[in-house]
């Protein structure tokens, strides 16, 4: 009784090891990998479906035409390429080496506003402590060609880029983002707390050119958290103008205040000044 008693306890104990070394045997070859996706997609509650499945989720893994549908949201991707490496859970950390997604539409349906909360909705109380178990590191993460539509109106972006980890701190550091679009480019640099109230520091600079004649360039600062937000803004082109000011975006009713001083302005910006 105390042998069959001993070898059950031993079975119960190596029974998750064998579920795992089963799971990481199909993440090793491509029809396991595939077979993973599609239970991965079956389980999802709204509407996924994916076009081709190509590659093992241990090495390459590259997934076409994939396609999300949910009430009033619609998203769809032509590509997505993922490379990471799996060794690293080892050691708490969720590496992803690359992470290529083209041909972003997402379309989303205007819904009613809902009803203004009144001050005291306890807004501080519902934020949501963002840390996790395991550690995040993207070496690159590129996302190309997006448009996202919003009823009738339509913003497209040629390609965003980001490279950053999590810390032993709870704060999630990036180190370059970067945006482009065909008027506007921008990239940006910080880091920020995963838990309420979100200490944050970030630096960017930006640059635009609305019109073929008219070139804007800029710079900006931002430290604080949620609850008091300070700012500068360096405005280089077309003439100096420097900004500061503070925010309070959790305030029932938000509050901004802010001064400015410029030198050598004129108008209209392009073009012979009056």
């Amino acid at each position: 009784m105390r042998r069959r008693s001993l070898w059950l306890l031993v079975g119960l104990l190596l029974l998750p090891i064998a579920a795992g070394m089963t799971v990481l045997g199909m993440a090793a070859t491509p029809a396991g990998t595939r077979w993973l996706v599609e239970a991965a997609v079956r389980a999802v509650p709204a509407e996924l479906e994916i076009g081709t499945v190509q590659g093992t989720l241990l090495h390459r893994l590259t997934l076409s035409k994939l396609h999300y549908r949910r009430p009033n949201q619609e998203l769809q991707l032509s590509s997505l390429v993922l490379v990471w490496r799996p060794s690293a859970l080892l050691d708490h950390v969720i590496h992803v080496q690359d992470l290529e997604i083209h041909g972003v539409h997402y379309r989303v349906e205007p819904t009613p506003e809902p009803a203004e909360s009144s001050p005291d909705s306890g807004l501080r109380s519902t934020l949501p402590d963002l840390r996790l178990p395991l550690q995040i590191k993207l070496d690159r993460v590129r996302v190309e060609d997006i448009e996202i539509f919003r009823g009738d109106t339509i913003q497209s972006i040629t390609s965003m880029q980001l490279a950053g980890a999590t810390d032993g701190a709870g704060r999630l550091v990036i180190g370059q983002f970067n945006i482009d679009s065909k008027t506007v480019q921008a990239s940006a640099s910080g880091q920020v707390a995963l838990a309420p109230p979100y200490a944050l520091e970030f630096v960017a600079d930006w640059k635009a050119a609305p019109t073929p004649d008219l070139g804007l360039a800029g710079s900006a600062t931002v430290r604080g958290d949620i609850q008091s937000l300070r700012f500068e803004h360096r405005l280089s082109k077309p003439f100096p103008v420097v900004s500061s000011g503070h925010l309070a975006p959790s305030q029932a009713s938000p509050g901004l205040s802010m001064t400015s001083h410029w030198q050598d302005a004129r108008w209209p910006l392009s073009g012979d000044a009056l």
